[in-house]
């Protein structure tokens, strides 16, 4: 039971730490068209279906298993931790997201349909037909806009991957309160 709230602790705290850490601004950009690819987290990210818009944001990103590694030893040896800490850090990542971790960034024009629990994620393998994972999202209260009209309530979340996959998948994210735009798809390879 311990370790496994450990995992927990990890899941939920640490990647949210290192992706405000390490913020990437074409995460957060509206300006990404249907078929277009973007470097998000030094790693490419194309969006297949779905467009953002004046009051629509979805975008999605991921860091590799080998990233958070990476981020996880720099961040533990600029505050000091402790070697177990590192260490158990590590190995909860290896454990929980071996396949990387999905970031997803949305805006939307009201607090409600920026709401978490209204988005699933669903990643699927290369060939866009197995299914590794699905989440519905909960949780995260939407960020107030700033003081231009046209700014969004904004929301954030993760879905690890505990799968190995081939560097290679699809992403959907499901606005269950969209309307003729609720069906985001992104194509990664790594």
């Amino acid at each position: 039971m311990k370790i496994k709230k450990q995992l927990f602790s990890i899941l939920f705290l640490v990647p949210i730490t290192l992706a405000y850490s390490q913020f990437d601004k074409e995460f957060t950009k509206r300006n990404w068209k249907v078929g277009k690819e973007k470097t998000i987290f030094n790693n490419p990210v194309t969006r297949l279906e779905g467009y953002n818009d004046t009051y629509t944001v979805t975008n999605i990103g991921i860091k590799t298993i080998e990233q958070l590694i990476d981020e996880t030893q720099n961040k533990a040896k600029s505050e000091m931790w402790t070697k177990e800490k590192t260490d158990k850090t590590i190995v909860g990542y290896k454990e929980i997201a071996q396949g990387g971790v999905i970031y997803i960034y949305l805006g939307r024009i009201t607090l409600d349909s920026a709401k978490l629990e209204n988005f699933t994620v669903i990643v699927m393998d290369s060939d866009d037909e197995t299914e590794l994972i699905r989440k519905e999202l909960t949780g995260g209260s939407p960020s107030v806009p700033s003081s231009s009209m046209l700014d969004l309530w904004t929301n954030m979340s993760f879905v690890p991957i505990d799968k190995e996959n081939s560097g290679e998948i699809f992403v959907y994210v499901i606005d269950r309160l969209g309307d003729s735009n609720k069906k985001f798809k992104f194509h990664i390879k790594v």
